[in-house]
């Protein structure tokens, strides 16, 4: 399938070289992110601005592009991810996310760490984006894992498991408020 780039020329980048590029991007936002420890969002746009200039599109239109489905997305889940970012900073100053990890241990109990966990992550991830719960709760599965015995990375799975499900599948995250909005529901 062709990506038409411009409404003006016809140009058209399709098939392997799209691909390459699309991942060449991705890469960049990973460099950009991990080791010049920029900020995501700047890291996302100078990739849409690489990816664009990549596949010839005229800078007006690439502007265009990107101003449209950043406002797009901000018109859906804006409000949400704001107020989700408020509560993430409140959770992790107060204490409130290792007070509700505590609880969900003590109910779930310690024969039952990878569902513990898991629920946590669940928990968390209703009124926080899930990529900021996993920050949020960095430090619970290396803590968790010492004190239980149980590896690390299981842990760090389970999660991850708990905070990408809710966020994908419970209303009102910012995954499923987005995917409504897409659809038009």
């Amino acid at each position: 399938m062709a990506l038409p780039i411009s409404k003006n020329t016809g140009t058209m980048i399709a098939g392997t070289p799209l691909l390459f590029i699309i991942l060449a991007a991705i890469i960049l936002v990973v460099l950009l992110t991990a080791k010049a420890k920029l900020h995501p969002f700047l890291g996302l746009i100078i990739a849409c601005f690489f990816l664009g200039l990549a596949v010839r599109m005229p800078l007006p239109e690439l502007i265009n592009a990107i101003e449209s489905g950043f406002g797009g997305l901000m018109r859906s889940i804006g409000l949400i991810v704001i107020f989700g970012s408020i509560i993430g900073v409140f959770l992790e100053r107060s204490g409130g996310a290792m007070k509700i990890a505590q609880a969900i241990i003590r109910l779930a109990g310690q024969k039952q760490m990878l569902t513990a966990i898991s629920l946590i992550g669940a928990v968390v991830s209703v009124p926080v984006f899930c990529d900021s719960g996993f920050i949020l709760l960095s430090g619970l599965p290396d803590k968790l894992g010492r004190h239980s015995g149980q590896s690390k990375a299981g842990l760090s799975l389970a999660l991850a498991t708990g905070l990408y499900t809710t966020h994908t599948l419970v209303p009102p995250t910012p995954g499923p408020v987005a995917a409504a909005g897409n659809i038009g529901a």
